[in-house]
């Protein structure tokens, strides 16, 4: 016996579940990540007595850590997929690639609109 509240395609297969906002989670695993540099890009170098830095590290480091797992759990399987996929590096000649700007755009776009004219 099924449950009422399930529902099915046409093709059988259950409907896709709605998207995740993964705004909040993503702010979350940035804040981590900026613990990590305030403990040790900047704290180290602070104008204060050794015992001051050291609690502030790991101060700041416990922040870190508690922020990434934090971060983790929101974003999820789906989130963290996403997110790997964006950092690795065979994806990155989209970032570093020169894009056209929109003069040369309608030069292009002119010239293939009037192929009988005159260049």
């Amino acid at each position: 016996m099924k449950p009422d509240n399930e529902v099915k395609t046409a093709g059988g297969e259950n409907p896709p579940a709605e998207k995740k906002n993964l705004v909040p989670g993503i702010a979350v695993f940035l804040t981590s990540r900026l613990c990590w540099v305030v403990a040790f890009c900047i704290v180290p170098f602070l104008a204060l007595s050794f015992k001051h830095k050291a609690i502030g590290t790991s101060v700041f480091f416990a922040f870190a850590e508690i922020f990434f797992y934090v971060g983790l759990f929101m974003l999820g399987k789906e989130g963290i997929k996403i997110i790997k996929e964006r950092i690795h590096p065979k994806n990155w000649k989209s970032w570093f690639k020169k894009k056209k700007t929109v003069e040369e755009t309608t030069e292009i776009i002119e010239t293939e609109a009037n192929p009988a004219s005159p260049v």
